[in-house]
């Protein structure tokens, strides 16, 4: 009975030893598991300010296309006009030198009814050089 009795008592030991460590095992999972949350917590806040962080420069840096592509077309713009201005100005260029080239002689000058001083300043006037014709 008494080897019963010890048999039992040690027993009754062994139960209270699993016991106590399944306790300590359940006590470290749920460290272990806190620890994980504080982690992940602390993660998803870092996570989250990197997203703000690059949504930010995503939309800065679609502004920036934006804008290059309005310069660029307003580039593109600036030489057409200039391309279309220059061709002005030689059609300009060649009708000044057409008007030019019909100047009045002093005959077809003399032939019209006009006095002597209006007649001379005519002739200042047509064969006067332009600023414009020296470029």
């Amino acid at each position: 009975m008494n080897r019963i009795f010890t048999s039992r008592t040690g027993m009754k030991n062994l139960l209270a030893e699993y016991d106590k460590a399944t306790q300590d095992i359940m006590q470290l999972q749920m460290k272990l598991s806190e620890m994980q949350n504080t982690a992940n917590s602390e993660l998803e806040v870092q996570r989250a300010e990197l997203r703000a962080t690059m949504m930010n420069k995503s939309v800065e840096i679609n502004s920036l296309k934006s804008s290059i592509r309005l310069a660029e077309n307003e580039i593109s713009n600036s030489h057409k006009k200039i391309t279309e201005l220059t061709e002005e100005k030689a059609r300009l260029w060649n009708t000044w030198k057409t008007i030019k080239a019909e100047k009045f002689d002093s005959i077809q000058l003399s032939a019209l009814p006009v006095t002597e001083s209006c007649r001379k300043k005519m002739l200042r006037i047509s064969w006067k050089p332009l600023k414009s014709q020296k470029n």
